[in-house]
């Protein structure tokens, strides 16, 4: 078993040695995966001439985040593996995951140069389980790619190699009995409650009792998903290069419209990235796209700091630091509700809190927030300038709060507060409504 692990990973590495001038930086989290592969690397470092090191993201999210960095430490330590530990700030608030993520991606981009490659010890099961969460939020074709074994990062600029993307983790899990490694174990990888560990502890069993193969099958869809997104995306630059302005902030509008949908969608997300504007969700994108066929002088969409325009056949942007206002919005059935102005909301199913589910049937009113609002709580009537307050929310973002309304009727301030008379009774079918505030108000 310890061959065969040591034998890809000698064999990926041979193949891209030569364009290899820095280090291999592994991002070493302690746990099971990550471990086995620094191990690893050390038993080919004087084989191959690697120069290795390693860097571990202390998050503070867990309470056992400082014994954790001191087993690396001891372990790099023994091992005589250079180790680099970043602690980094993971604010309150909403989107805690996507948070942690970008930190992450700060102190690599921090800690590699340019000649460097980051490797990270994605699995066989990773992948299937990647294409599987991206499946079922509805990413796609271009979702369904999910990981590459080597890939290059362009914002910010580096590289990534997954060198053991196509093994199986049964042989990690192996490689780690037989050489006596010890690891350490996060809690939270058990917690069903979050869409990954459902797929992975749930869902994916399952699949593989009834199909074995089904975890190679997923991998190789990926790997043929990959392959076909890097081709479109040659077409998609070269059709782009035909319709952008000189000034790189428009589009010929008659042109892009005339293309199929699917492909001009995609044309526009490319336009955005390129722009460094970011990369907005399929809803908005749809938006964004019939915004290519209203009448002069309609309707405008805003993204972050950015108002997209359809005018004298063009589709263009300009920057924007005012406020947006928006009219009052209706939600219905959908799982999320992009704003005009950037921001998204959000529901999740829970039982006996939160918002009725009835409530959905007959449509909810999103209203910005303009001030002098009052919400009836069970413990009274209370200002929403108060309760809003007490959260990690900017001024800004206080200030324009979508709120939810049945009819007339205030029924629930985002993530913070239901009226009484709203709220799921117990054992009823309820919702959590969380709000993304855009960009603009952070």
């Amino acid at each position: 078993m310890s061959q065969a692990l040591l034998e890809a990973l000698r064999r990926f590495i041979g193949e891209r040695r030569a364009g290899l001038q820095g280090d291999l930086v592994l991002a070493w989290s302690g746990g099971r995966d990550s471990s086995a592969l620094a191990h690893a690397l050390l038993q080919l470092r004087d084989e191959m001439q690697l120069s290795l090191r390693a860097v571990h993201i202390h998050h503070g999210l867990q309470a056992d985040a400082d014994p954790w960095v001191e087993h690396i430490t001891q372990q790099a330590r023994l091992w005589q593996l250079p180790l680099r530990v970043h602690r980094v700030q993971v604010g309150a608030g909403p989107s805690l995951e996507a948070q942690a993520r970008a930190a992450r991606q700060a102190v690599w981009a921090a800690e590699l140069r340019a000649e460097d490659v980051l490797l990270l010890a994605h699995h066989a099961m990773d992948q299937a389980e990647t294409v599987l969460f991206r499946l079922f939020r509805g990413s796609g074709l271009d979702g369904l790619a999910a990981m590459a074994s080597d890939e290059s990062w362009h914002e910010p600029a580096y590289r990534i190699w997954r060198p053991w993307l196509d093994q199986e983790r049964k042989l990690i899990e192996d490689y780690l009995h037989e050489q006596g490694i010890t690891w350490v174990e996060d809690g939270s990888n058990a917690d069903v409650q979050l869409d990954r560990n459902y797929i992975r502890h749930r869902i994916l069993p399952a699949i593989v009792q009834r199909w074995p193969q089904a975890i190679a099958h997923l991998g190789a869809l990926a790997g043929e998903g990959w392959e076909e997104r890097q081709l479109r995306q040659e077409r998609d630059a070269a059709l782009l290069a035909g319709l952008l302005g000189e000034d790189g902030r428009s589009l010929d509008a008659r042109a892009l419209g005339a293309l199929p949908i699917s492909q001009g969608r995609r044309v526009l997300r490319l336009w955005l990235r390129q722009a460094a504007i970011g990369i907005p969700p399929r809803a908005w994108i749809e938006r964004l796209w019939r915004l290519l066929f209203t009448p002069a002088g309609g309707a405008q969409l805003h993204w972050r700091h950015h108002r997209f325009v359809c005018a004298r056949q063009r589709l263009y942007w300009e920057p924007v630091r005012d406020e947006v206002i928006w009219p009052a919005q209706v939600w219905t059935d959908s799982a999320e509700l992009y704003l005009p102005d950037g921001g998204v909301l959000r529901r999740s199913p829970v039982l006996g809190q939160g918002l009725r589910a009835s409530l959905w049937q007959q449509g909810l009113a999103v209203r910005q927030r303009r001030g002098g609002e009052r919400l009836h709580r069970h413990d009274g009537e209370r200002q929403v300038k108060k309760l809003l307050q007490s959260t990690a929310w900017s001024a800004a973002a206080r200030a324009h709060m979508p709120l939810l309304y049945c009819g007339e009727q205030l029924i629930c301030v985002p993530g913070v507060a239901t009226a009484q008379e709203a709220a799921a009774a117990p054992g009823e079918p309820g919702y959590w409504v969380h709000w993304q505030a855009p960009e603009l108000y952070r």
